[in-house]
C-alpha cells in the first residue's frame, strides 16, 4: 500500500484531481480533506 499527500489551490482542483486519479486507475480511494470527502473506484 502506498499513501501520498499533495496540496492544490482549491477544493475544486482537489476534487478534479481525485476523480481523474480514480478514473486513470492510479488509486482506488482518494480523500479530500476539510471536510473529508472520499472518492472510490
Amino acid at each position: 500500500m502506498l499513501i501520498a499527500w499533495t496540496t492544490v489551490a482549491s477544493r475544486n482542483d482537489a476534487k478534479k484531481l481525485a476523480e481523474s486519479t480514480i478514473i486513470a486507475g492510479l488509486a482506488v480511494c482518494v480523500q479530500v480533506e476539510g471536510p473529508i470527502t472520499s472518492v472510490y473506484r
